[in-house]
């Protein structure tokens, strides 16, 4: 799902982050509508025309030059490499921080040494007020342990493979342990062969967004499968070049929840009439972009969600016992009653 979007991001960095989109073009270059459509997947908001003035402006001062016609596509001069301006105020600085704290938290213990390391690189690398600026606002705040807990790997070889394939746009092989005993990726001695298109961040866990090149040949439907990268075993880069497909063939897996979401979990309609002990949880706890509260009599709240269906979700429901009043769909109402009958009777025996 496209970020919220932020329409106070400045037109200076706006305009660099097209500079860094242009860095990484392909060899036919980007469409406007190709970068207007990724700048709106990163959250920034504005029209049309006012990116089409940035480009203007960017090309008079930048070697970025224009290549065919209907539509135009726009490069940068090959072996050109713009010099980016760092302007970050307080405010930035701090946030920065703060992502930085949660990923290192919540992240596999790979990225919590890679984090120590930026934060070290950041604070001797930035401007000398910028990197002590930095360097206090690391001393003022404290990532608690919470109950998502703390992603783990057995090996973090497997990580580094993976994201070394995502950032070089390369193929991957490797071993997958599916959670389904009747997929034929449970198989421990099946190689599959992979295509990195986007990482994907649960709660700390990570996760790859993938093309299965083994089910989609060139010549058939492309297939899209979400790794756990957890569950992904030998993996080996196997140096082949590898294009992702256009945001479309898998935005219905962006609109996912808990990692769940994709060809066979569409988004429905759940909705569930509550208290105001779990809805004030709710109002804190925003679980899905398109969550609504109503208001109702007798203070009850209804509150609805459109997203894939997800028994993590009739997990959570479940801890609220008597705060909840109705479920839909039934499905999700069925979950939360077996939770309570099975919790029950386990307790009692």
């Amino acid at each position: 799902m496209p970020r919220k979007r932020n329409n106070k991001i400045s037109p200076h960095l706006r305009r660099q982050r097209i500079l860094q989109l242009l860095e990484r073009a392909p060899d036919e270059g980007f469409s406007c509508t190709e970068i207007y459509t990724q700048l709106k997947y990163a959250g920034f908001d504005f029209e049309r025309k006012t990116f089409e003035r940035d480009i203007d402006d960017l090309s008079n001062e930048h070697a970025i030059y224009e290549e065919g016609h209907m539509p135009t596509r726009y490069l940068l001069r090959k072996g050109y490499r713009p010099k980016y301006d760092i302007r970050l105020n307080d405010e930035q600085i701090q946030t920065l921080t703060i992502a930085l704290g949660l990923l290192k938290k919540l992240g596999p213990t790979h990225f919590s040494s890679l984090v120590t390391e930026i934060e070290t690189t950041l604070i001797s690398s930035l401007p000398e007020h910028l990197g002590l600026e930095f360097d206090r606002f690391l001393l003022l705040q404290l990532v608690q342990d919470s109950l998502p807990g703390k992603a783990t790997l057995k090996s973090s070889e497997n990580l580094v493979i993976t994201l070394t394939a995502l950032r070089k746009s390369q193929t991957f092989s490797c071993q997958y342990e599916s959670q389904n005993p009747s997929s034929p990726e449970k198989d421990p001695s099946r190689i599959r062969n992979f295509g990195p298109i986007i990482l994907e961040m649960v709660a700390g866990s990570p996760y790859l967004l993938v093309q299965d090149l083994d089910e989609s040949p060139a010549s058939t439907k492309i297939s899209i499968k979400r790794l756990r990268i957890s569950r992904v075993h030998n993996a080996k880069l196997s140096g082949n070049a590898f294009k992702a497909p256009p945001p479309k063939v898998y935005k219905q897996f962006l609109d996912s929840f808990e990692a769940v979401g994709g060809n066979n979990n569409k988004p429905i309609n759940i909705s569930i009439i509550c208290s105001e002990k779990l809805c004030k949880y709710l109002q804190d706890h925003e679980l899905h972009p398109s969550q609504k509260i109503l208001p109702l009599e007798d203070d009850q709240y209804s509150i609805e969600w459109k997203m894939p269906l997800n028994y993590r979700m009739a997990r959570m429901l479940a801890g609220f016992g008597g705060d909840l009043y109705k479920i839909r769909p039934t499905e999700l109402k069925r979950w939360v009653a077996n939770l309570w009958n099975f919790g029950t009777k386990s307790l009692l025996n």
